[in-house]
């Protein structure tokens, strides 16, 4: 869907962070891992491709996600590969005391290749928010993706991109909806 479509869509747009498509892949040992937040982001995906939900990416996250996938994917290997050895040693010790058993973790063998997929259809669906701010008119409406630049807060983005579709103004001074 491109920013046309999205603006003259008339539902929700969800701006999506570099974070939140990692987050997908991420080591799934880390004790911060919340599985309330993978199940919203799961169903956040669902209304995405159902078409209830337009999904939007900057340039900006596309690049950071670039830069960052493989290494997150790995990460992820490698914590899984730590927690088996782990796995094994206590399912030694179990069985020198007395106690054999083996926990299976063969369920995981390929997680991370199961969340890339999940990554995969959330960047099927995601539109590119172009570099630039972008504008176009359509019938008495203007559509325009404005940049707002400045210093970010923590935890934002560099630069915000966010879609206004406002009747024309009378005057500059007056407001969006008021004219």
């Amino acid at each position: 869907m491109d920013a046309r479509a999205i603006a003259t869509a008339c539902k929700p747009v969800l701006l999506i962070g570099t974070c939140s498509i990692l987050d997908v892949m991420r080591d799934p040992t880390r004790e911060v891992l919340r599985i309330n937040e993978r199940q919203a982001g799961l169903d956040l995906l669902g209304a995405v491709e159902g078409g209830t939900l337009a999904g939007v990416v900057t340039h900006q996250v596309t690049l950071e996600f670039a830069e960052n996938d493989r290494s997150v994917q790995d990460d992820a290997d490698r914590a899984l590969k730590k927690l088996r050895g782990q796995i094994e040693r206590l399912n030694q010790l179990s069985e020198i005391l007395g106690a054999p058993g083996q926990l299976n973790l063969a369920h995981l063998d390929d997680h991370v290749v199961r969340t890339r997929k999940v990554v995969e259809r959330w960047l099927k669906q995601l539109a590119p928010l172009p570099a630039r701010p972008h504008r176009y008119r359509e019938g008495y409406r203007t559509y325009e993706w404005q940049h707002r630049a400045g210093a970010p807060r923590e935890g934002q983005l560099k630069g915000l991109y966010r879609l206004s579709g406002n009747r024309r103004r009378r005057t500059p001074s007056t407001r969006p909806g008021t004219g």
